[in-house]
């Protein structure tokens, strides 16, 4: 699916299939007009870190600290460019199971099409959805 990133990880044979598949482009690429771009991995791992703080509860206040499987699929959404410059993923549906984060990450190109993504949350059967820019809009 080219400029698309569908990542559902029911088991840890999807996790492999993944790191392979990143490995592969990192050698073969090239070839096919994608660029792996460390400084827009480090500007977005740095974000969360550098900004962001834990809200409500024993954690006020703490550092948000993305698990590695967060680190992975943020690098990968951020870090791989295509030929003009580009992200080569210009949309991403991430799911993980509990006790891996607790909420899902998107990718969206505005406040319009996160909540209409919000709306079909598979979340609001059950809880509440809140939508909030990661990064810097603009």
């Amino acid at each position: 699916m080219p400029g698309r990133l569908c990542a559902r990880y029911p088991g840890r044979a999807a996790c492999v299939e993944q790191l392979y598949r990143h490995l592969r482009d990192l050698k073969e690429g090239p070839k096919r007009g994608l660029k792996w771009d460390l400084d827009a991995v480090t500007r977005i791992l740095g974000f969360f870190p550098d900004v962001l703080k834990l809200a409500g509860g024993q954690f006020e206040g703490r550092v948000f600290i993305l698990a590695p499987s967060q680190q992975f699929i943020l690098g990968s959404l951020f870090g791989w460019k295509r030929s003009d410059g580009m992200r080569r993923y210009r949309r991403a549906y991430i799911e993980q199971a509990k006790g891996n984060g607790k909420y899902y990450i998107i990718d969206v190109v505005n406040l319009d099409q996160a909540l209409e993504w919000a709306a079909r949350c598979p979340a609001t059967g059950y809880g509440a959805v809140e939508v909030r820019p990661c990064v810097p809009m603009g």
